[in-house]
């Protein structure tokens, strides 16, 4: 497993790049997976502003102001930072040794570099600003789109969305939470998809009707977008080797799989888990003692699936909301299944066995049914009269 792209690298290409130790794997998906769902949102939003979908807003701004004191302040910090820690680090990759996390929160750095770079910014900052200037500001009305606003509305996602992902976690290893309050909720780790969607996801529709937009559409847009990020995060898992993996596979392996995708035992894993690799000396040099389901990778291979299933039929089902009601029973189906393999807290009631995710997966696939039913007599209803 990987827990820095340097490893990753490293492992590829050969190539050993000691800088490219401060980046951690499993964060670095989760941004291309933020960013992968910027993208499709975008479109999504654009794609259906064209169709009238949404309206258009009206967006008042000054044009032609010198920008502020802050806005060179903040350039500057930046500035400052980018050439104190990173380039240093790009320079002198030795520097971090085998801590490159301490490093940055550390005090080592370049005080030359630092400025120079500062200059750099603060140069083109200006430059910038002369360009956009006119002898009079003056205010202007423009029209925009929804997808104007996908800034703030991924910041509410994953602000709202981390904070869910944290406290559902908390209730699914309640235990551990009365053991050690204070580290279950500032730990890095211990975090929960499930919460991570409701949580950010009534957040952005909160913040979606406060710009009247139609909510119904706006849980459209989401849906592909949510199972494409989904899966590029499972990837991350897998890579990283934080702890989302099966149950113990010991079977043998079909004749026309190939073992690592049958069973495997995340040599290298991010949280340590197992018994010690001989011979490995360094960061991670644990490997799990029997071999387990790859779940991660399943669910990255059906998220993408999955997501091109929603993909396509994103034009061909007009009722609002519907296309989000597939989606529900879709993710709902895909982790049910998961989770009959995946190592999880489970829980009993009435003779039940079941984890946290499973009871969220059947409510998912039972709104989503009970949504699609309802939302599609409306429209054609409504269509009718």
């Amino acid at each position: 497993m990987y827990a820095t792209l340097y490893d990753l690298i490293r492992d590829l290409t050969g190539l050993k790049l000691p800088f490219l130790q401060i980046v951690n794997t499993f964060g670095l998906l989760v941004a291309i997976s933020v960013a992968a769902a910027y993208q499709v949102f975008q479109a999504e939003f654009r794609r259906r502003h064209k169709l009238e979908q949404f309206p258009s807003f009206s967006l008042l701004s000054m044009v032609g102001k010198p920008f502020s004191v802050s806005d060179y302040v903040s350039s500057a910090v930046l500035g400052f930072i980018m050439g104190y820690k990173l380039l240093y680090l790009v320079i002198w990759p030795e520097a971090a040794g085998q801590d490159p996390a301490g490093f940055l929160f550390s005090g080592a750095g370049s005080l030359g570099l630092g400025i120079l770079v500062m200059a750099l910014v603060l140069g083109l900052k200006y430059r910038e600003d002369r360009k956009q200037r006119l002898p009079v500001p003056e205010e202007r009305v423009s029209k925009v789109g929804p997808e104007f606003f996908m800034g703030n509305i991924t910041a509410v996602a994953l602000l709202f969305g981390f904070l869910g992902a944290k406290i559902f976690h908390i209730f699914e290893d309640w235990t551990s939470f009365l053991n050690d309050p204070f580290g279950s909720i500032f730990s890095t780790g211990g975090w929960t998809f499930y919460g991570g969607l409701i949580g950010g996801g009534a957040a952005v529709l909160l913040y979606c009707r406060t710009k009247g937009m139609n909510l119904l559409r706006v849980l459209d847009v989401g849906a592909p977008g949510m199972m494409l990020s989904y899966a590029l995060g499972r990837l991350g898992c897998h890579l990283s080797g934080d702890g989302d993996w099966g149950v113990v596979n010991t079977t043998p392996v079909p004749s026309w799989m190939p073992s690592w995708l049958w069973s495997y035992r995340y040599p290298n894993n991010v949280i340590d888990a197992g018994i010690p690799i001989p011979g490995c000396d360094g960061l991670h040099c644990f490997q799990l003692e029997a071999p387990v389901f790859p779940t991660p990778l399943y669910e990255f291979m059906a998220g993408l699936l999955l997501f091109a299933v929603i993909w396509f039929f994103r034009k061909k089902l007009s009722a609002p909301g519907l296309l989000f009601c597939l989606y529900m029973i879709l993710a709902g189906v895909e982790r049910w299944l998961v989770e009959t393999i995946r190592v999880n807290t489970r829980y009993e009631l009435s003779g039940l066995d079941f984890s946290q995710a499973q009871l969220i997966s059947v409510l998912l696939i039972l709104l989503g049914s009970v949504g699609a039913w309802y939302l599609s007599r409306r429209f054609r209803a409504t269509a009718k009269g």
